[in-house]
């Protein structure tokens, strides 16, 4: 192999971290997504704990690693839950169960389930990071903590959405639909306004630590993997 190419493939262990922790909070939102709670008088998904930290690392990895890596880890997610939700449907059609707890009642929806995670995702996350790439380059990389709660709050409104109007149309009144997403970007934006500071830090960090990236010359077709 050629050395050249060598180093195009490494990873620095904070990179490393990071792209482990958006894989894993994707993951978990994703499957406890079917469940609706009710916080505070609010209601909520089941993931909604877990899910503004998707935003807050996409935002801290685009910041430093470049829109190019993070639209790589976008179609990553989707690729995985999608062999997830297959193989996890192959598994529910062996007939000879023995002992189930309920599996049949909560897989039954996940080829539903992966169908809005999945067009939302795409939605969201390629707007989210497209705004924060394009602000970091007309603000000259400062104001990381406004430049990410802009491209969130619209990435958030794209997800919640798209996410709930797919996915519980049909099941739960409208009023209801509209709670859920009002109660969710609510959340979301609370979260995202309070770990902002952190985030902020981190990606400062990080770029001092690992140097600075700048989308000048990128293509932010979502379909190029190049």
């Amino acid at each position: 192999m050629d050395a050249n190419k060598c180093v195009d493939f490494k990873f620095s262990k904070a990179q490393i971290l990071l792209t482990t922790l958006f894989m894993a909070t994707n993951f978990t939102y994703f499957t406890m997504a079917p469940r609706i709670l009710h916080i505070f008088h609010l209601y909520e998904p089941g993931g909604i704990l877990i899910f503004p930290f998707t935003f807050l690392l996409s935002d801290v990895i685009t910041e430093v690693y470049s829109y190019k890596y993070s639209r790589f880890l976008v179609w990553c997610v989707i690729l995985t839950l999608g062999i997830f939700t297959f193989f996890a449907r192959i598994s529910m059609m062996i007939p000879t169960v023995v002992v189930n707890y309920g599996y049949n009642h909560i897989f039954n929806n996940y080829p539903k389930l992966y169908l809005g995670i999945a067009i939302a995702t795409f939605f969201s996350f390629f707007t989210n990071n497209y705004i924060i790439s394009k602000l970091k380059i007309k603000m000259e990389g400062k104001r990381f903590w406004l430049r990410s709660i802009c491209s969130t709050s619209i990435g958030h409104a794209v997800f919640s959405t798209t996410w709930v109007l797919i996915f519980h149309w049909h099941e739960i009144a409208s009023i209801v639909l509209l709670k859920l997403i009002l109660s969710m970007y609510l959340w979301k934006m609370s979260f995202e306004i309070i770990a902002t500071p952190v985030a902020t830090w981190i990606s400062s960090w990080l770029k001092q630590k690992e140097g600075d990236i700048y989308d000048t010359n990128t293509n932010y077709n979502p379909f190029s993997l190049k």
